[in-house]
């Protein structure tokens, strides 16, 4: 959610708030939302795009409130992104997916939404929030991914990396919550997945 609003945040955007007074009357104060990266023109060169996992079923309703819970029936964790908010610039797409979605329903959305819009995109730079919540082990079943889900992933975006950018791509720790056992966890076993693909010799000729 924060990183969708920085990207976002590149175009100007006006934000009204309404303050009542002691005499009755609401002040209105209008302000300007907007904070470039570099130039003006990065909403041009911005794509975002995330695929996460939405349902009714929340397996840990603490983490949500009302305002995050959409007319389609349901809940992100923890409230972030949501369908339908594509826009051209910057291009923005969130998938989301049915709480424990299989690994080749979760792959021919990730190759429809993400990969091949990336593609068209032409990137100079990669950044990924990888996430294991998806993971089948992980407590908040946002998938029934395995580890070679994640390995195929990262695969993907490496193979895009070195098309597109001369192999720029950072990586980012983002969700993963099965820490028991450590190394042998599906955090840490998919953590390392994600860490063999990135560290391959060159996946592309």
């Amino acid at each position: 959610r924060a990183t969708e609003a920085c990207v976002r945040n590149v175009l100007p955007s006006r934000a009204t708030e309404s303050i009542p007074t002691a005499a009755g009357v609401s002040l209105t104060i209008e302000r300007s939302e907007y904070k470039p990266w570099l130039h003006d023109d990065d909403g041009d060169n911005i794509f975002f795009a995330s695929i996460h996992g939405f349902g009714r079923d929340p397996p840990a309703p603490s983490y949500y409130d009302d305002e995050y819970e959409l007319a389609a029936g349901g809940a992100f964790y923890p409230g972030s992104g949501g369908p339908g908010t594509e826009q051209a610039r910057p291009a923005v797409i969130n998938s989301p997916m049915p709480l424990r979605t299989p690994s080749a329903s979760w792959r021919a959305k990730m190759l429809a939404h993400v990969l091949e819009p990336l593609d068209g995109f032409k990137p100079d730079l990669i950044v990924i929030s990888a996430g294991f919540d998806a993971h089948v082990d992980d407590p908040i079943e946002a998938g029934s991914l395995r580890d070679v889900d994640f390995a195929w992933m990262t695969s993907e975006l490496v193979v895009m990396a070195e098309q597109h950018c001369d192999g720029r791509l950072v990586s980012l720790l983002e969700g993963g919550y099965r820490i028991t056992g450590r190394c042998v966890a599906s955090l840490g076993r998919a953590a390392a997945e994600h860490v063999a693909e990135l560290m391959r010799p060159s996946l592309v000729g």
